[in-house]
């Protein structure tokens, strides 16, 4: 199933990238900026949460969090092609050990985008454990989430560029917005070795108090709009939003027996960028929030995805 899935998807980008090739994409609006090397050294931050809200009973969501503090990188270029190498901050002993791993290809073209991400996390910490009995720091060693898949994203405005935006490889000169679309799939996967819910609150949330795996496939076509303002000719000011329903096959265990649920969740993904981009100096803060949802009939798990980098970049020589 999850093969056809993948085909249909990647037939569907492919018709699309033929189709959006074959149209006139020149702008006067949009600058390719031609450096042939590139150096630009940046911070990334992540605040990954998975939230466990009771949509029966008010009780405080049962938020768990990564012990992740972010990292330090570079990303060097030549021409068209850049590698980025990064290294993790270290952890606060304090909220126990995760084990992370991410990966991703991302490329960027005139007006389309195509992304393929992994991303692992092992070891989860309760965040708000003062709102529970005991107020006692809670480690679950036991949690492991992990999310893989891909999407591409289209605009379709001449005059709009997400890469002058977000990879700043172009200028954009003057004010403009796009209609957009994503499209994609991504499979998510979270377990553990008990409940997800805390002894304490098991009586309050029926169902899912059994629950210790969740196995999630959304499929994604989402609507979506951006706008760049440009100021002072080199400043820029960029916002994204995508939102919509997805189609999701949800496969979780609850009391050693698997069980199957379909839904159509809510989806959204919002991402500013805010930069400089002059000839050879450039700078740009990113920051993008990510929201999945995985409904039962008497909770939602709420998995939130939060970003923000920090880069300043300088090019040398053109072609």
């Amino acid at each position: 199933m999850r093969k056809l899935l993948f085909l249909v998807l990647i037939l569907v980008f492919n018709t699309i990238t033929a189709t959006a090739g074959r149209k006139n994409k020149k702008s006067d609006n949009i600058e390719e900026i031609r450096s042939k090397y590139t150096v630009s050294p940046f911070f990334l931050y992540e605040n990954p949460k998975l939230s466990i809200r009771n949509l029966i009973n008010d009780r405080s969501n049962i938020i768990y969090k990564p012990n992740v503090n972010g990292s330090f990188g570079v990303k060097l270029g030549y021409k068209k092609f850049s590698i980025a190498l990064a290294f993790k901050l270290p952890q606060t002993n304090v909220y126990g050990n995760t084990k992370t791993s991410k990966i991703g290809v991302d490329i960027q073209g005139k007006n389309i985008g195509f992304a393929v991400f992994y991303n692992s996390y092992k070891g989860l910490y309760l965040d708000n454990y003062n709102h529970f009995s005991g107020h006692e720091l809670i480690l679950r060693p036991d949690i492991k989430y992990y999310a893989t898949g891909f999407y591409s994203t289209i605009d379709f405005s001449k005059d709009f560029s997400m890469k002058a935006a977000f990879a700043q490889t172009e200028r954009q000169k003057h004010t403009a917005g796009s209609f957009m679309l994503m499209v994609g799939d991504k499979f998510t996967r979270v377990r553990a070795d008990s409940s997800f819910i805390l002894p304490e609150e098991q009586e309050w949330y029926g169902d899912t108090k059994d629950i210790t795996a969740t196995n999630t496939n959304n499929i994604r076509f989402t609507p979506g709009y951006g706008m760049s303002f440009i100021f002072e000719e080199y400043f820029s000011v960029t916002a994204v939003l995508f939102t919509g329903f997805d189609f999701q096959l949800n496969f979780y265990k609850k009391s050693g027996k698997t069980k199957l649920r379909a839904n159509f969740p809510f989806y959204s993904q919002g991402r500013l960028a805010v930069g400089y981009n002059k000839d050879e100096w450039f700078c740009n803060l990113i920051y993008t929030i990510d929201m999945n949802y995985i409904k039962f009939t008497d909770s939602r798990f709420n998995i939130y995805n939060n970003y923000f980098k920090i880069s300043v970049g300088k090019r040398f020589g053109s072609y």
